[in-house]
């Protein structure tokens, strides 16, 4: 069920702390979206961001609208892949009392291998 009745928008999901929602410019692009994140929680309260994908009608291609600006445009999969890194950012950012490391792996063919891990930001 979408936000206020909205028919465009996307179930509202907690990702961490975070509640977001995604308002869609057609059913096509809600019916992804919610496949998209739908490993992801429902939440039950009202959103603390809602991100917006917006098409453009003259060429079809996607902006996303997010609290920290506009970004685009884009073919529907990178819109895709900037969403999910924007609702990653957005759970990262609700959860400032925790340290959150970016981490890279690297193995070899003999089995040996090390873990180089940074403060994120």
């Amino acid at each position: 069920m979408g936000l206020d009745g909205d028919a465009l928008m996307a179930r509202t999901v907690r990702a961490g702390p975070a509640v977001v929602a995604v308002r869609c410019p057609d059913a096509e692009v809600r019916h992804t979206v919610d496949d998209l994140f739908g490993d992801l929680p429902a939440a039950n309260s009202s959103p603390a961001a809602v991100l917006e994908l917006e098409r453009d009608s003259a060429t079809g291609l996607l902006s996303l609208v997010a609290p920290h600006g506009k970004a685009g445009p884009f073919e529907l999969r990178p819109a895709l892949a900037r969403l999910v890194t924007i609702m990653s950012r957005l759970a990262l950012d609700a959860d400032a009392s925790r340290l959150h490391l970016h981490c890279a792996a690297l193995g070899s063919p003999d089995g040996s291998g090390v873990l180089i891990s940074a403060a994120s930001g």
